[in-house]
């Protein structure tokens, strides 16, 4: 998977996508760096859903060139576009895990990952369990009191 473009065919999405988010041109001080990241990642929880991502969608809709996009990620956020993307698919799969019937298999395949061994590692990397333990642990929260 590269910067450029991933595409999905994803599940159907969780609410609150933020699919009528205010994209702000650039950042001007501490409040609207964080807006600023919030807005990128509203941008590419979008694109998820629409089935593609895109840097250079991204950086149209921030109203900037890719490589600003990219230093302004790195300067302010500490992050890179595709790392912001993956934790954005991440995200959505994580709501999908916890709200959801979907096998473990479908979310992996729908968030673009080659295999649901590749999907588990990395889910596994960000919320230090596998995918299955966290649907479990997640239903059990719901059912206790």
């Amino acid at each position: 998977m590269n910067d450029a473009t991933t595409h999905m065919t994803p599940t159907p999405a969780p609410q609150g996508t933020g699919a009528d988010v205010h994209v702000p041109a650039a950042p001007s001080d501490a409040g609207a760096d964080s807006d600023y990241l919030a807005a990128v990642i509203s941008h590419i929880r979008v694109q998820m859903l629409a089935g593609a991502v895109s840097i250079d969608s991204t950086a149209k809709a921030m109203g900037t060139s890719v490589r600003t996009l990219q230093r302004v990620l790195r300067r302010d956020g500490g992050v890179s576009f595709r790392e912001l993307s993956s934790a954005a698919r991440l995200r959505l799969a994580e709501d999908l895990l916890r709200d959801s019937s979907a096998s473990i298999t479908q979310i992996a395949m729908d968030f673009g990952y080659s295999t649901p061994a590749n999907f588990s590692r990395a889910f596994r990397k960000m919320h230090g369990v596998a995918p299955l333990q966290y649907r479990q642990d997640a239903l059990t929260a719901r059912v206790s009191p």
